[in-house]
């Protein structure tokens, strides 16, 4: 009977844990870092590709996750990774803690993903 009540205990604590850890998918929503050099043509190029495909799927009812749909949100990040590769840890960092979005994706110069690469998995 213990062993009963304490597996209980694990199967809740670990629904609350998942259900806590993506807030944004609990209202419906993921939300998703776009990081790249944003003054540049590079970052620019990848952040309107980003909107392009987020309105088309959104504009379609969103990404279907299990039983539900699921509309894409967006959040811009500057790496300024031509100028300074810190500034992309930085914009990592921001996206994750303050952010806190779901996914990510960007990233254009080798030594700056690296590093926001050591910061997203931490």
């Amino acid at each position: 009977m213990k062993r009963l009540s304490f597996l209980k205990v694990i199967l809740l604590a670990s629904l609350l844990i998942s259900v806590m850890s993506f807030p944004a998918w609990a209202a419906g929503t993921i939300k998703i870092g776009v990081i790249g050099p944003m003054n540049f043509v590079q970052g620019k190029g990848h952040w309107n590709g980003a909107v392009m495909a987020a309105e088309e799927i959104n504009a379609k009812g969103g990404v279907q996750v299990g039983k539900e749909k699921m509309k894409i949100e967006l959040v811009k990040a500057d790496s300024n990774e031509f100028i300074n590769p810190t500034d992309a840890t930085n914009a990592m960092e921001r996206l994750i803690t303050s952010d806190k979005v779901d996914f990510i994706v960007g990233g254009f110069r080798t030594e700056a993903v690296l590093a926001m690469q050591d910061i997203a998995m931490d």
